[in-house]
């Protein structure tokens, strides 16, 4: 009689009856055999088996039962491509979402901390000042 393996597991052996040949799939970890669990965000796994599940690179998120690398994504602030090492902004520049956008300049004549978020944290330097949408020379 043929048995079904638990959810999210699959066993590549045909005719097994080996309740140990059924292993979680991409995605999901556990025990070949027993129960497994998805990936928690900002994790992934990539292949079959039993093997944990990988933490994201620092300064990157990832959605609940990722399966590759790639689908870990730069914070606000950060850039990379999806699943490599997310370096800072530069002061100077603003990310405001997560992904592999680049970071963008300020506008000339306003500056902004390293890892800004948003266009907010550009301010006007010194002797400008910023008004109906153009910054002027005060």
């Amino acid at each position: 009689m043929c048995m079904i393996c638990p959810e999210n597991s699959f066993s590549s052996i045909i005719g097994s009856t080996l309740s140990t040949n059924c292993q979680c799939v991409p995605g999901y970890t556990g025990a070949n055999g027993a129960a497994c669990s998805q990936c928690s965000i900002n994790y992934y796994k990539a292949g079959l088996g039993p093997t944990l599940c990988t933490p994201c690179l620092a300064y990157s998120v990832s959605a609940a039962g990722s399966v590759v690398n790639t689908a870990c994504q730069c914070n606000s602030g950060y850039t990379a491509a999806n699943g490599d090492t997310c370096v800072r902004c530069l002061a100077g520049k603003y990310k405001s979402g997560t992904g592999n956008a680049d970071c963008v300049g300020c506008t000339s004549n306003s500056f902004s901390p390293t890892g800004s978020t948003a266009v907010t944290a550009c301010v006007c330097n010194g002797g400008f000042a910023f008004g109906g949408g153009v910054q002027t020379h005060i």
